[in-house]
């Protein structure tokens, strides 16, 4: 039982590490603004996008996270896929006022649409 009690503290301290203490307002996720989506269809598969993230905010983004949506011609929903952007250092930091580029690769039979939905941002210190 002494063993149990001594181990409390550090297990509560572990849980307190893993959980964010300063979450990113609400309003930092319309600041990265997502432009010029580019499909790349070859022989009726989406085997490629590319993208554009703007900062808008007077700090750097060194982390994203975003839900990318692949719709057909009618406008049907193909499928999902959430992916993110994590700045190894401050050099790959999107800079304030500065736009990033982006290109990933799938392969998505019948999609010819991409939509971008930017679900987080992490403003760098």
């Amino acid at each position: 039982m002494k063993f149990i009690s001594a181990l409390l503290p550090l297990l509560f301290f572990f849980s307190l590490s893993n959980t964010p203490l300063a979450a990113q307002s609400d309003g930092a996720i319309e600041k990265a603004e997502v432009f010029k989506i580019s499909p790349k269809i070859v022989l009726g598969n989406l085997i490629s996008y590319s993208f554009y993230i703007q900062n808008k905010h007077d700090k750097p983004i060194d982390g994203l996270r975003w839900t990318a949506e692949f719709y057909d011609n009618f406008g049907e929903l193909v499928d999902t896929k959430e992916d993110s952007f994590n700045a190894s250092s401050p050099e790959d930091a999107i800079p304030s006022g500065s736009a990033k580029s982006f290109l990933k690769m799938c392969k998505y039979k019948g999609a010819t649409i991409v939509k971008i939905k930017v679900t987080k941002v992490h403003l760098a210190k």
